[in-house]
């Protein structure tokens, strides 16, 4: 981040980063024809998305067939954050790689909040635009 930009903004615009960075900026860019990330860590958002979390909601055939296989899930969970990519920034879309496809209450609760405040920045003209 600048330097040169007030603590703050560079709060801001560090905030701003890693929403976006959950959101696709870091795996693959935006599809130009549609305007919507290529890969994002949350599951119905984007192109592609996380399609085997490691979620019993999401696993569930029948209500009574929850299996975690590697296949895609029967049921998305729109708008679940999955845990992403490890150390090095590999991500594996695997529902027995609980580690990177779990999806919780507190890394979604986060989530939700830090989107909350940056609707917020929106609203007050306050949202970082450089970053």
């Amino acid at each position: 981040l600048p330097s040169f930009l007030p603590p703050s903004q560079r709060a801001r615009a560090w905030a701003t980063k890693q929403i976006n960075y959950m959101l696709g900026d870091a795996h693959g860019g935006v599809n130009e024809q549609t305007g919507l990330p290529k890969f994002s860590f949350v599951c119905g958002y984007g192109d592609d998305f996380p399609r085997a979390p490691h979620h019993r909601g999401s696993s569930c055939r029948n209500g009574t067939d929850c299996t975690c296989n590697e296949s895609p899930q029967p049921n998305v969970l729109y708008g679940a954050l999955v845990g992403g990519p490890g150390r090095y920034d590999d991500y594996s879309d695997s529902c027995s790689d609980y580690t990177k496809n779990e999806v919780t209450t507190d890394y979604n609760a986060g989530f939700t909040s830090a989107l909350a405040g940056l609707r917020h920045l929106t609203l007050v003209e306050k949202l970082p635009t450089e970053y």
